[in-house]
């Protein structure tokens, strides 16, 4: 799968803010299709003939010229700096193929076992060059994020809530009894009190 990359602050571009609503979905669009494709930025006549949800395709391409995002080519347009923000055609291929060669190595070590079924121990592996480093780490980092793991201090006890008297609201505390002692209490309490 590949990704199309985009600047956080692309809508806001001098060139895309100014372009309306039907160029703008064309620009999205074709850079989709050209991450997706492996186009390298490249979008062809037919190319645009595929994107039928796109009204006057052509005349959304000719304003997304003028406005310096695309550039004629002699099949079609280049949409401009596309290999500057995304990687191309070779460069995908390339990270795919180190990818599934470094899923290859990991099944192989992982499945390596003895004529009696039992696991050999192996060494430590050590990533064979940036990519898989890279790729493991990302990997590491998706799968753990987010996670906290916490662990009892059996030194430390376990703290217990104690609960605070509670005051209902339907009771009314008394003025009535300036001296006693119990902040709080209501009348019926004091009076059971009293009762004995």
């Amino acid at each position: 799968m590949t990704w199309l990359k985009l600047d956080d602050m692309f809508a806001w571009h001098r060139k895309v803010r100014r372009l309306s609503d039907g160029a703008f979905r064309l620009h999205v669009t074709a850079m989709n299709m050209a991450a997706r494709d492996g186009l390298d930025g490249h979008i062809s006549h037919e190319d645009l003939d595929d994107m039928p949800a796109i009204r006057s395709a052509d005349k959304r391409a000719t304003e997304l010229v003028l406005r310096g995002l695309w550039e004629p080519s002699s099949n079609g347009w280049v949409i401009h700096d596309f290999l500057e923000y995304n990687p191309s055609r070779e460069q995908v291929r390339a990270q795919q193929r180190a990818s599934r060669e470094r899923k290859a190595r990991w099944d192989a070590r992982r499945r390596h076992t003895t004529t009696d079924g039992q696991h050999e121990p192996h060494e430590p592996h050590e990533p064979h060059d940036e990519m898989e480093r890279v790729g493991n780490a990302v990997t590491h980092a998706a799968a753990t994020a987010g996670v906290t793991v916490t662990r009892p201090d059996p030194t430390r006890p376990v703290p217990v809530l104690v609960s605070s008297p509670v005051v209902r609201a339907d009771r009314q505390t008394s003025s009535r009894h300036p001296g006693d002692a119990r902040e709080g209490a209501t009348i019926d309490d004091r009076e059971m009190t009293n009762r004995g």
